[in-house]
């Protein structure tokens, strides 16, 4: 039970630090241009 659920929350945390990771690039991207990166 402990295990699954701690699955579970790793899963979710994980999809949020991507889509967090994906909008701060993205907002990088559109401020600053291709040469930033």
């Amino acid at each position: 039970m402990i295990v699954s659920s701690l699955t579970v929350y790793c899963f979710l945390l994980s999809k949020v630090i991507v889509k967090a990771h994906i909008d701060l690039s993205g907002n990088l991207m559109t401020k600053e241009g291709d040469w930033f990166w």
